[in-house]
């Protein structure tokens, strides 16, 4: 693993300030968990597959638990990566689709080989919404872990007027987890059964949100 990234200073204040805040803000958030839990396991490593619109209720839930996640390099992904730290994840891996998607998919792969529990934004960083990138296929098939597809929905939220319209529960929202049945991926899985799954990937995180 690449020694933890040192940020500017002012940067490393606005990490902190916002970490804080979204502690704050999720104090507030009740979960309601639907079925088991897979991220309470003890055991192997998981992949955690989520859309784009629920990046600030993921880093919430999740928070404090030494995850890793995938972050793009654009300008954003900055300022995400310097808040990750003071949420509690590890150093995150720079990379997405759109740019530095080899080495990200490698940085994960050592993470999950190691141990750790990674999260991606399958439709991210610039969609189109629910369309699934190669990534997270690609990443099950090289560590043999499983893609767990994760949804959440809550009682109360905000909507961002951005391209995955980002959701944003508010104070005292009910927010409702939902996970779908693991995923696996053969190690010998050629290009066109990728597609194939990637596909049954996007079926699965659109039939648990059937009920919004």
């Amino acid at each position: 693993m690449t020694s933890p990234r040192r940020f500017p200073p002012w940067l490393r204040l606005f990490g902190a300030l916002a970490a804080s805040a979204l502690r704050l803000w999720g104090a507030t958030w009740r979960y309601r968990t639907v079925g088991n839990d897979p991220f309470l396991s003890e055991g192997e490593p998981i992949i955690g597959v989520v859309w784009h619109e629920f990046v600030l209720v993921l880093a919430h839930r999740f928070r404090d638990r030494r995850f890793t996640v995938a972050v793009s390099r654009s300008d954003d992904g900055e300022w995400i990566s310097a808040a990750l730290p003071s949420l509690g994840y590890r150093e995150p891996v720079r990379g997405s689709s759109s740019r530095g998607g080899t080495a990200a998919l490698l940085g994960l792969v050592r993470h999950v080989r190691a141990g750790t529990t990674v999260s991606i934004l399958a439709d991210g960083p610039r969609g189109p919404a629910h369309v699934s990138k190669p990534g997270p296929v690609a990443l099950a098939r090289l560590t043999g872990r499983p893609l767990i597809p994760v949804h959440f929905k809550a009682s109360l939220a905000f909507r961002f007027r951005s391209w995955d319209t980002t959701l944003l529960p508010l104070p005292f929202s009910q927010i409702e987890l939902r996970y779908g049945d693991p995923i696996f991926v053969p190690h010998d899985t050629d290009e066109d059964a990728e597609e194939r799954l990637l596909h049954r990937l996007d079926q699965v995180m659109e039939r648990l949100a059937e009920d919004d």
